[in-house]
């Protein structure tokens, strides 16, 4: 066992940056490896074909996304948002609180899907237009049955107490 260390005295200091080995990182006594320094072996190249250059061109042109087959809109710029969009939606989820707000979220909301369909100009918000409408369109007539129940239901409780 003892043949297989060197004596205490003979170790090389500790280096935490060299091998963990005990010998230095470049070889034996500090050595480099022959033809380290500054050597670099060249990019294989297939024969018959040129080198490449450092950063070759990638992918397809850039094409206009505007042109036909494409529809109106690039995709990176987006749809805009029509105006009193969110202001339907929160008129039409009111409704179930207050009706009025219904009646108006119904009203408010046919007239933008009109002029929607009269410009042909689409919006990123659409959909909320047509929720808010359609939460207005219930909830309205949920009011309107309502009522009407309420005046049926007191004029047969009135007609059944005078017999």
């Amino acid at each position: 066992m003892s043949d297989q260390y060197p004596p205490a005295d003979e170790r090389p200091a500790h280096d935490p940056y060299g091998s963990p080995y005990g010998q230095p990182a470049g070889g034996p006594a500090g050595q480099q490896p022959p033809g380290a320094s500054g050597y670099q072996q060249p990019p294989y190249v297939q024969p018959g074909y040129p080198q490449p250059g450092p950063y070759p061109q990638q992918g397809y042109p850039q094409q206009d996304m505007t042109s036909a087959g494409y529809g109106g809109t690039p995709y990176a710029q987006g749809l805009p948002e029509h105006p009193q969009g969110t202001l339907i939606l929160v008129l039409g989820i009111l409704g179930f609180f207050t009706a009025v707000t219904a009646v108006i979220a119904w009203v408010m909301g046919s007239r933008a899907l009109r002029e929607i369909r009269e410009t042909g100009v689409h919006y990123s918000n659409e959909q909320s237009i047509v929720v808010g409408r359609i939460l207005g369109i219930i909830v309205t007539l949920l009011t309107v049955l309502s009522i009407l129940g309420v005046i049926v239901l007191s004029v047969a409780l009135v007609g059944f107490s005078q017999y």
